[in-house]
């Protein structure tokens, strides 16, 4: 996808009909705020929320282009937070992200993917492979960034 002068200067990974903000679920306070910086350090602007009904009135306020977030929280986790987001606009990006449960390590990640997210990645993971994510995000279909390629982009 080429860049237009609507989006001129904006990260890849975003589309042009979005408004260029990230929103960041995570109920670790600490994963929000280093999430926050290395997103804004690529450029992004950032919103963040620590559960899941903080995170749909941020998302219904704002509208970001793109959700990440945790699954694995308290009260309304990431699978029911992904399902009401696509009820109100289906078209929105959204990444699950996971280091699995409590109770050793299912694949929620994989069911997340199933279920409607574009993308997965697993905690923990490191800036490098949070951006090529993102710019993989222009791609059609869900994938996950452990599976795809080290080529060049």
């Amino acid at each position: 996808m080429g860049s237009t002068s609507s989006d001129a200067g904006r990260p890849p990974g975003i589309g042009v009909s979005d408004n260029g903000t990230i929103l960041v679920v995570d109920d670790d306070r600490a994963i929000c705020h280093t999430l926050r910086l290395a997103l804004e350090d690529l450029g992004y602007a950032v919103i963040t929320a620590h559960d899941g009904i903080e995170a749909l009135a941020l998302f219904l306020e704002h509208r970001p282009a793109l959700i990440l977030t945790d699954l694995v929280m308290p009260g309304k986790d990431g699978i029911e937070l992904m399902r009401e987001i696509r009820r109100e606009r289906a078209s929105v990006k959204i990444v699950a992200m996971s280091g699995g449960g409590r109770y050793g390590r299912p694949d929620y990640v994989r069911l997340a993917t199933k279920l409607g997210a574009d993308a997965g990645i697993r905690k923990p993971f490191n800036g490098s492979a949070l951006h090529e994510l993102l710019i993989g995000l222009q791609d059609p279909g869900p994938w996950q960034v452990e599976k795809r390629g080290t080529g060049p982009r």
